[in-house]
């Protein structure tokens, strides 16, 4: 058995236990997950592959000023 196999039927293993469900369910969770997991990589990626990174940038200086005005106004409570 290899690490791989090993990984994934110890997820299944666990999912089958933690939710008591069958293993054709947890087995189709933890396909979506890896499969959504990589989706949310390689998109970016491909994308910054063709395109410039001043739109990430930006939308992520603009989203953090955002996120830093409702902690400082206190519309959303900062973690400690």
């Amino acid at each position: 058995m290899n690490m791989l196999e090993a990984v994934v039927l110890g997820t299944v293993r666990g999912l089958t236990e933690c939710l008591g469900v069958g293993v054709a369910p947890a087995l189709l969770a933890a396909v979506l997950a890896a499969a959504g997991g990589y989706a949310s990589i390689a998109g970016p990626l491909r994308f910054l592959a063709h395109h410039s990174t001043l739109v990430s940038v930006t939308y992520r200086v603009a989203l953090g000023s955002r996120v830093r005005l409702l902690v400082a106004t206190g519309a959303v409570a900062a973690i400690p």
